[in-house]
């Protein structure tokens, strides 16, 4: 049986999900950390568009932040609830598939 604290951590990694920018956001983290900047160049968002939607996936406990200089470099939170059936081949098939303001992703 699934507890309450359980079932509102999985609906808080839906919701944090259930936004394309923030998919295409972990599609990118998957790869390699990047800051804020990166993100919206590569996005094609504003920097503070970037930073609310950084802050759902770091309240659901997707991603992790650390100090890096000037810099605050986002990455993937190791052994993040969930984060074993995002990084499934079904989810990285389906994530590969969203567009990076035509970019490619292995030059992010």
């Amino acid at each position: 049986m699934v507890s309450t604290l359980e079932k509102q951590q999985r609906a808080r990694i839906f919701r944090a999900l259930s936004v394309e920018s923030r998919l295409r956001i972990m599609q990118l983290l998957s790869r390699r950390t990047l800051c804020v900047g990166a993100f919206s160049d590569l996005l094609g968002i504003s920097a503070g568009a970037v930073s609310q939607h950084l802050r759902v996936l770091k309240d659901a406990g997707l991603i992790e932040s650390e100090r890096r200089g000037f810099y605050i470099h986002y990455h993937v939170t190791p052994g993040a609830a969930g984060m074993q059936r995002w990084q499934s081949p079904w989810a990285l098939r389906h994530c590969r598939l969203l567009p990076l303001q035509g970019r490619n992703i292995a030059a992010a």
